[in-house]
């Protein structure tokens, strides 16, 4: 049986978008590695469009904070777009609320990421 592809990356002049079509567990963790990496070497404008994610897991989270630290590193950015309520609790919960800006949807993202969603 062939494999779906979960995690997709596609590319604007200035930004990687990284879409997520399914929660976020161990299982997804290595695809969205690899696509995050490529995005983060791309540009360095990074939007993780989380629309399609209901959940997300330990391991997915330190995916997506090693990513921002590379972004940051590279003098870049990564931003997450329309993050479930469940997401925002987890980044609250984590602490890192603040560590990511939060957009409404990746067209927002791609199109301003200096004005960021506050957190609901």
């Amino acid at each position: 049986m062939p494999t779906v592809q979960v995690v997709t990356l596609s590319l604007t002049a200035s930004t990687a978008v990284v879409r997520v079509d399914r929660d976020i567990d161990p299982e997804v963790v290595p695809e969205l590695r690899v696509a995050l990496d490529e995005a983060v070497r791309a540009r360095p404008r990074v939007v993780v469009d989380l629309a399609r994610v209901h959940v997300i897991e330990a391991t997915g989270l330190g995916i997506l904070v090693r990513a921002r630290s590379a972004a940051r590193q590279r003098e870049g950015e990564l931003v997450l777009a329309a993050p479930s309520r469940f997401v925002q609790t987890v980044l609250h919960t984590m602490r890192l609320h603040t560590a990511f800006p939060l957009y409404e949807s990746a067209d927002e993202a791609v199109e301003d990421a200096q004005e960021p969603i506050s957190p609901a």
